[in-house]
């Protein structure tokens, strides 16, 4: 079922783009890989346990840990992912789709409209890209200056720019934060009071 509500083409276009971004291959991933990620996401907010078969055992753990439970997430927990084998930077690739994918997909339940069908993958080998100026800052992944909510992704930066071109389109980009008076279809405190609501109902404290 689609919907009759008109969407804005900067939503439109920023979802396409991750749609596209999905099945290329990422730094550390394939594209069969990071549409097999979107997989298992979708799937263990079904309650299906059923792996795709694509995934080491870790990968699939986190992705799916991160889809439905990221409140659940600790250091130790996080660590043992490491020692399993997984690397920071695969975790900042994983945490990067999975967070886009659900934030598409509950803007499509929303506003009442049917789970996009996942894109079929692009062949190709990842492509190893990183940014060698992010280090340890505070946080259990690499980051470009002080570690938080809007440096998470700087490991790499094609899942920081992506990042960014999803929160931009879905609320507002960093550099219109300071404008109280903007409007997006809401007022700014209508907006604001949306974010607060949404944070505090999935345990994000931000």
């Amino acid at each position: 079922m689609g919907t009759s509500l008109a969407i804005h083409a900067e939503i439109n276009s920023a979802i396409n783009n991750d749609w596209k971004r999905m099945a290329r291959p990422g730094s550390f991933f394939t594209g069969a890989q990071r549409v097999a990620m979107a997989t298992e996401a979708r799937r263990d907010r079904d309650g299906d346990p059923t792996g795709t078969g694509q995934l080491s055992p870790t990968v699939a753990r986190v992705v799916r840990q991160v889809s439905v439970r990221p409140m659940d997430i600790t250091h130790q927990w996080v660590d043992q992912a490491f020692s399993e084998g997984l690397t920071p930077l695969q975790y900042v690739e994983i945490i990067g789709l999975v967070s886009r994918l659900s934030a598409i997909d509950l803007f499509d339940f929303g506003i009442g409209s049917d789970q996009r069908p996942l894109p079929d993958p692009v062949a190709g080998e990842p492509t190893g890209a990183f940014d060698p100026a992010a280090q340890p800052n505070g946080a259990v992944v690499p980051t470009t200056g002080p570690s938080g909510a809007s440096v998470a992704l700087t490991g790499i930066r094609a899942e920081n720019a992506a990042l960014h071109e999803i929160h931009e389109a879905f609320f507002i980009s960093n550099t219109q934060i300071p404008e109280f008076g903007l409007t997006k279809d809401l007022i700014r405190p209508q907006m604001e009071m949306v974010a607060a609501r949404t944070s505090y109902l999935n345990d994000c404290f931000y």
